[in-house]
């Protein structure tokens, strides 16, 4: 799920000598590894690929730059979305340490961001524009488009992102633990297009499950929101009950 490239066509063979050559201004080199004979891109599509390549690449390599004097040194606003995802309010957090956890619901982008934020003390569009790096990368992603009042998204609990923290190898190993539970057994990825819903798995034979959406208990009774206090979509609510009655 973690987008690495804008390349949707496989195989693709010297990815990482296309991107530092890319990164090198080195079209050129680029565009004769990309089209290695055993590549399955088409000669006049080649130009095009490299430029959304560059283009993706740019906008990444931005990211990764942003960053500010934090209280224990640098801390890139990468690094303070992720703290922000995965302990919420820094103020919040208990006098032994942060403690990372799993989501039990998806969240809006303010909250989110808010979390961010409150590990980042420079400007805060660096943390808005990391949000943004965050779903093109798929790092983080919405769950069902439309559904709620306002977008909402879940966390995708990434190594390679996880990683970019100085406790990442502990952070990965733990998730790993983590996500054993029957939710990920039963359904395997669902989760990483639906999101987890604690709320949902209450009613059912396990503590957690898939965000369901319209098929959630508390959306099929017409009320405003779900038991996390996420608000459906008001004129897809209105539509439903509309069907319903006839």
């Amino acid at each position: 799920m973690y987008k690495e490239t804008t390349f949707n066509f496989y195989p693709v063979n010297h990815f990482e000598q296309i991107q530092e050559s890319i990164r090198k201004g080195d079209l050129a080199t680029a565009k004769e590894l990309l089209l290695d004979e055993n590549s399955s891109v088409r000669v006049d599509n080649v130009d095009k690929y490299l430029d959304e390549e560059k283009a993706f690449l740019k906008v990444i390599d931005e990211s990764h730059r942003l960053n500010t004097e934090g209280d224990d040194g640098i801390i890139t606003a990468r690094q303070a979305l992720l703290c922000g995802i995965l302990y919420g309010y820094k103020q919040d957090q208990s006098e032994d340490g942060f403690h990372a956890d799993v989501w039990f619901n998806p969240f809006g982008r303010d909250v989110i961001i808010d979390w961010a934020i409150s590990f980042y003390p420079g400007d805060s569009a660096d943390i808005e524009k990391v949000f943004e790096v965050a779903l093109l990368q798929r790092v983080l992603f919405e769950v069902h488009p439309g559904v709620f009042d306002q977008p909402h998204y879940y966390f995708s609990y990434e190594p390679k992102f996880l990683l970019e923290l100085e406790k990442g190898e502990e952070l990965v190993q733990m998730y790993k633990e983590e996500f054993r539970f029957p939710v990920v057994d039963e359904y395997d990825s669902t989760w990483l297009k639906t999101g987890i819903c604690k709320g949902q798995g209450s009613m059912g034979r396990w503590p957690f499950y898939t965000c369901v959406g319209t098929s959630c208990i508390w959306f099929k009774k017409g009320a405003d929101e779900c038991v996390k206090e996420i608000k459906f979509n008001p004129s897809l609510l209105k539509a439903y009950k509309e069907r319903v009655k006839s």
